[in-house]
């Protein structure tokens, strides 16, 4: 026992013996240590000794490290428990004027206990407050006093002591977590016991240690114990290399002289050291940024998230950012946490501590003024969050900006304005954040505060606008736009008085500086926005308009210069310097002043005044510039001034826009003659924009992604134009630099390709069927060049214009076109990179004119039996291989996507053939397919059965049974479909014997059947019987849920029919029945989600076509209502939306009314005891069990129970709300709940909208959510123990 004290509060002492460096907290516990063993001759586990020799490798001598720490004192050789060893320096928690840990250099402890008092009383220090400077008693890092104690400050320069539980067991254990010191003095109980303290993250204490053997801690054992705990509350270790892995070191069997740390994952998951080091939170992320092994950091992670939660971490953070000492990314992690605090756990605080937490925030941000910006901004979002927590009258009256700006005012300015202008722009851009915690309401007071405070602000800015420091300009205008966004549409806003306000003149002025030029134009933009609704300037804002239009139009000569600039290095190959850089981005803020003005006045342009055109010109100017990506930046104007011209921005569809009533008004086409020209210019600016690079092939793939990407864009714009210019006119436009290298012998198959891509870009607006450019233009794609880019171009063209080939074949305008573009799609069938498009194309021309194709029957069944063919190489096992071996291989260069392609496409063709034409095609394109999936089936030696088959066999099964899928699916002849299903049948029953442990091949295999009941509908029920016998014995050996796609099609197509009733009911009972006997509870629901997803499917889809089949079996609908209970709360999206869906559906009056009287009464008795559970599952949902995004649909649950079972559902619904405590959500909110309840239940059926109880849901989930602490409160209170566990951290 004595020996395992002393061993733990060693580790303190090897932790910087190993290290080498020594500083003055570290130095004076090690002399500690040094006495103490002198003292009681005590004899430490030889880990805890070993010094490393000065010198040794990576190692300094002392008089080294003397030498380069002059300002730390020597440490005295008489005192040194090893003359050798090497010295560590630590940032140890060091107070001023001489204290250690709370007591003066030089003396003892004064809590330490008197010699003789026993282990179990110990009168150990209660824990710092987690709200020390708080509280208001500590203004910064102070010396312990017994009022800290007494107040619960936030000091952490001070150890922790934990109070020993009831009975007299201590709990002295040196490796208690911080969760557990913070509770001990904040927390309700006091009381920790050992287990728990095991198991809180960040480690914990031995179990039981301290009843072992009841023996008294020795004096010098409980001062070493006192000394390692107060090291323990600094936690202000340096990081430790190699070891730096977090974790807290728990008594455990293990290779001599190691210890286990136990991570906050699992105790499963345990690292071995030799040092039995214990690793505090900066130990921890220095692991998480630096340590070389990934596992490590993953666990540091953790750690430190749950770290990150506990109450300890309050105090800790604030002692990290008050310690001059710490690392940079140690300030910035506890930066984060007390931000993330104060946003969600702002509840843990004391009452009135707020006004502490903001001085003391304010001082850390003064500290961190000329320090790390990355903690700094963290500071400011912590401020922010405060903000948000706290009303207007708690910051004095005035608000935040106001108290905000009197704090700062009696500090340097070279501290306080850089401050105060980062405060002052995070503050409005965290304003209606839901990151703080807070209620629904108070979020939206904070919006409407600092929409109330604008006018102040902007005189505060205009005051940090006089003062000159470095970047300040910047800042405040950042600053500036920040606060005209959250501004905008206000009333606190005048046109007249910004446009003569200095923070205008100081943002237009910034265009001109390339300091502030980023952040003016992101103000300017602000104030273009400001002065914008509804496409024109609003007219309390024309003053401001008529000076920032001009302002910023003046800028079209720089903007010009940038573009000769940007188009000289290109042409002369540069690959430009640090000035083409500040050029390309100067350029880019102008194109987006340019194309923001563009955008906010689209509907004053449109109005075609001359003055109007100069914004034209300018993004004319922009379409043109050599980059594509700041020439992309004035698409969205002319989209957005093509929508105005032809439509009005109503929501037409583009097709349509011709016929808009605008157009067709005398003002409509005078508007539209004013734009034809620009658009012009603009359609010949962009079009060579899609042409391929000529080092196209050397580009990487993120370059030919972008210039992809780009292309899209430019094919949208062009599409824009074609809407206001016509069809036929745009068509012109592009072919013209076809034309011109036709009639030069010059371009290349690069031009061509360029114009093919522009002409497939605007199908939408496809000319009349007899024009003579678009049809001679398709006359000559035989005659294109021999390239792989090309001929895809060509098809996916041809992909695009099917439907128009379509009306003119049917007007007779190109039915000699046909010939050709057939030899077209297979000449491209054979090219690797062609492939895709052509396959594409076929089956879109199939399905757009299948009675024309349906003429080519012959050639396309030719085609088909070559591509249904292909497939892998035959498989070398045996007989498989030989029966196979005459399988013969086709030409077709894509995979198996585009030979689904195909195969649809002739499917579509056949379709088209009269009726005993089309049996026989059916049979011709069936056998192709099942001849070689029975020779797949047939085993080594020709026997058949379920042996184990080679992957190859399997993936060859898939390919074939995906094609047989496609033409089922698509051939429309239910009767021959159905007959053709019924020979099959067979074949499919052997594929399922021998690949039915195969989920994915039988999940394929059970697709066909599927479609081919879906295609051949009341035609195939004579299969019924056949399919009704095989699936439940095929999903009682599997439980696969392709098992259930198959009846639930059968339900779908024969559910109505009373003929075969009772053989689908059966059918179901069984199917349904063994589902539920595997979904019993939450966690055999998450273990397989697809099964309970599609077990519900089926009962929904069963409650919709034929609700009697699931009601009225006596055992069914208990079992699936149990099921629905234990699966309500599945994480799995699809699962729990079929779920709610399911229990919805069963609620619906509709279903009742459907089924004999003897029936529903049946359903509602089983129903009946059930559904308060299912009420209170769907309120904890609501309330944080499920994600936020299925609040909708636990709505209309609700929605569909209230309508059945009325003011009953309502009491139900008032007893699950009446759970959530008053800390989760008071009594006010959760009453608007259960009025809007009552109303829908009021209403009864004839309720027909669940806006308002959703909106009511939605809020309570709102309010609920706001912290994780109300949502916790909630969710114990709402579910049962055994589901606590699922959502409890």
């Amino acid at each position: 026992m004595e020996d395992l004290v002393l061993y733990a509060g060693a580790t303190i002492a090897l932790r910087y013996l190993r290290h080498g460096i020594f500083g003055r907290p570290e130095r004076r516990l090690v002399q500690q240590v040094a006495a103490l063993q002198a003292q009681e001759a005590l004899e430490l586990p030889q880990a805890l000794v070993l010094a490393v020799p000065c010198g040794g490798p990576g190692q300094q001598s002392c008089e080294a490290l003397k030498a380069k720490r002059d300002a730390r004192e020597a440490l005295p050789a008489s005192n040194s428990p090893c003359k050798r060893m090497c010295r560590l320096e630590s940032p140890g928690a060091v107070s001023k004027g001489g204290v250690v840990n709370g007591s003066p250099a030089g003396e003892a402890p004064t809590a330490l206990p008197a010699p003789d008092a026993p282990a179990n009383s110990l009168p150990l220090e209660p824990v710092p407050s987690a709200a020390a400077r708080v509280s208001g008693s500590l203004p910064g890092p102070p010396a312990r006093d017994a009022a800290d104690v007494s107040a619960g400050s936030l000091s952490t320069h001070s150890q922790s002591k934990v109070p020993s539980k009831e009975g007299g067991d201590p709990l002295w254990s040196p490796m208690a977590s911080g969760d557990e010191r913070c509770s001990a003095s904040l927390n309700r109980s006091h009381r920790v016991s050992p287990s728990a303290a095991a198991r809180s993250p960040g480690g914990g204490g031995g179990s039981g240690d301290g009843a072992a053997g009841g023996l008294p801690v020795r004096p010098a054992a409980a001062r070493l114990l006192e000394l390692q705990q107060r090291q323990r509350s600094a936690e202000r270790t340096r990081p430790l290399g190699e070891h730096a892995v977090h974790g807290v070191a728990r008594r455990s069997r293990g290779p001599a002289g190691a210890r286990r740390l136990a991570t906050p994952q699992s105790d499963a998951q345990v690292i071995w050291l030799s040092d039995g080091c214990i690793f505090p939170s900066e130990a921890a992320s220095h692991a998480l940024y630096h340590h070389p092994d990934d596992a490590v950091k993953k666990q540091a992670g953790a750690w430190l998230e749950a770290w990150q939660r506990s109450l300890d971490a309050w105090s800790t953070s604030d002692a990290v950012l008050h310690d001059s000492s710490s690392t940079v990314e140690a300030q910035y992690f506890c930066a984060i946490t007390l931000r993330t605090k104060v946003q969600l756990d702002y509840d843990e605080l004391p009452a009135g501590a707020a006004a502490s937490l903001r001085d003391s925030l304010v001082g850390l941000l003064l500290r961190y003024a000329r320090g790390s910006r990355p903690t700094r901004t963290q500071l400011c979002l912590a401020l922010a969050a405060l903000a948000a927590h706290l009303p207007a009258a708690e910051w004095g009256g005035g608000g935040a900006v106001q108290w905000l700006a009197g704090r700062m005012s009696g500090e340097p300015s070279e501290a306080a304005l850089p401050c105060m202008l980062e405060v002052l722009t995070v503050l409005p851009q965290e304003a209606g954040s839901y990151r703080p915690a807070v209620r629904p309401e108070r979020r939206r007071a904070m919006v409407a505060e600092l929409v109330s405070a604008v006018p102040a602000v902007l005189q505060v800015l205009a005051t940090c606008l006089e003062l000159h420091h470095d970047r300040s300009r910047e800042q405040v205008l950042e600053a500036f736009g920040a606060w005209l966004r959250v501004a905008a549409g206000s009333a606190h806003l005048d046109g007249a008085a910004l446009a003569a306000h200095p923070l205008t003149a100081a943002a237009l002025a910034g265009l001109q500086e390339s300091e502030t030029f980023d952040a003016a134009v992101e103000a300017v933009c602000e104030l273009v926005f400001c002065t914008a609704s509804g496409g024109q300037p609003e007219a309390p804002m024309l003053p401001l308009v008529q000076r920032l239009v001009p302002a910023v139009l003046e800028l079209r000569p720089r903007f010009a210069v940038l573009a000769q600039r940007e188009a000289a290095e290109r042409s002369g190959g540069g690959e430009g310097g640090h000035e083409g850089d500040d050029d390309i981005e100067t350029a880019k803020g102008i194109a987006r002043l340019f194309a923001e003005v563009g955008e906010a006045y689209t509907a004053l342009i449109a109005a075609g005044a001359p003055e109007a055109m100069r914004p034209v010109e300018a993004l004319l100017e922009v379409g043109a510039f050599p980059d594509d990506s700041i020439a992309a930046m004035s698409f969205n104007f002319w989209h957005r001034l093509a929508r105005y011209l032809t439509s009005g921005f109503s929501p037409q569809s583009l097709e349509d826009a011709s016929s808009a009533e605008e157009t067709g008004t005398e003002e409509g086409r005078r508007r539209l003659a004013v734009f034809v020209p620009a658009f012009e210019r603009m359609v010949a600016l962009v079009r060579g924009r899609v042409r391929l690079p000529d080092n196209w092939d050397a580009l990487h793939s993120d370059e030919q992604k972008d210039f992809k990407r780009n292309r899209f864009a430019v094919g949208d714009t062009l599409l824009d134009a074609a809407s206001v210019l016509g069809a036929e006119k745009t068509l012109e436009l592009l072919l013209a630099p076809l034309q011109e290298a036709a009639s030069a012998g010059s371009g290349g198959w690069r031009t061509i390709e360029a114009g093919l891509y522009c002409v497939r870009a605007i199908h939408r607006t496809a000319p009349p069927v007899d024009n003579a450019l678009l049809l001679g233009l398709f006359g000559g794609l035989r005659g294109l060049p021999e390239a792989p880019i090309l001929r895809y171009t060509a098809a996916m063209m041809v992909s695009a214009y099917a439907q128009w080939l379509a009306r003119s074949l049917r007007a007779g305008a190109a039915t000699a076109l046909l010939p050709d573009l057939l030899q077209l799609l297979t000449t491209a069938l054979g090219d690797r990179e062609a492939c895709p498009a052509a396959a594409l194309a076929l089956r879109h021309l199939c399905e757009a004119a299948p009675a024309h194709l349906a003429r080519y029957a012959d050639a396309l069944l030719g085609l088909y039996a070559r591509v249904a063919a292909s497939g892998p190489p035959p498989i070398a096992n045996g007989g498989l291989g030989t029966a196979l071996g005459a399988w013969p291989m086709s030409g077709l260069a894509g995979d198996e996507e585009d030979v689904l392609q195909v195969v649809e496409g002739v499917a579509h063709a056949v379709s088209a053939l009269p009726a005993e034409q089309r049996r026989s095609a059916l049979e011709a394109m069936v056998a192709p397919l099942v001849q070689p999936l029975q020779a797949a089936l047939v085993a080594p030696g020709g026997r058949e059965g379920p042996l184990p088959s080679p992957p190859a066999s399997a993936a060859l099964v898939v390919q074939l049974v995906d094609r047989l899928t496609v033409v089922f699916r698509f051939v429309a002849d239910p009767e021959a479909v159905a007959a053709a299903l019924g020979r099959v049948w067979g074949v499919f029953e052997a594929a399922l014997a021998r690949f039915h442990n195969d989920e994915r091949t039988a999940e394929h295999l059970c697709r066909a059947p599927r479609y081919a009941l879906r295609t051949a509908g009341a035609a195939a029920a004579g299969l019924v019987p056949a399919l009704a016998g095989a699936l439940p014995r095929w999903f009682a050996a599997t439980r696969h849920g392709a098992f259930l796609y198959v009846a639930s099609e059968l339900v779908k197509v024969f559910g109505g029919q009373a003929s075969l009733a009772s053989q689908l009911g059966e059918l179901l009972a069984r199917l349904l029945g063994e589902a539920c006997s595997r979904l019993r509870n939450l966690r055999e629901v998450s273990d397989a989600p697809d099964l309970a997803d599609d077990t519900f499917l089926l009962a929904g889809r069963a409650l919709h076509y034929a609700p009697a089949l699931v009601l009225q079996p006596l055992a069914l609908l208990p079992a699936l209502l149990d099921s629905a209970a234990a699966g309500l709360l599945v994480q799995h999206r699809e699962a729990c939306c079929s779920t709610l869906t399911f229990v919805a559906r069963l609620f619906d009056a509709d279903v009742l009314a459907r089924c004999p009287p003897e029936v529903a009464q049946q359903a509602t008795a089983a129903m009946a005891p059930r559904t308060p559970g299912l009420v209170r599952l769907l309120v904890a949902g609501a309330v944080g069990a499920l994600p936020a995004g299925r609040t909708g649909n636990i709505a209309d649950v609700l929605f569909s129970v209230l309508k059945a079972t009325q003011q009953q559902g309502v009491q139900w619904l008032a007893d699950a709300v009446g759970a959530i405590p008053d800390e989760s959500a008071p009594a006010a909110d959760r009453k608007a709940l259960l009025v809007a309840a009552s109303a829908t239940a009021a209403h009864g059926q004839a309720a027909d909208s669940s806006k308002s109880l959703e909106d009511a849901v939605e809020d309570l989930s709102e309010l609920v959510r706001r912290s994780r602490r109300a949502q916790e409160a909630a969710l114990r209170a709402l579910l049962p123990g055994e589901l606590l566990p699922h959502f409890m951290r």
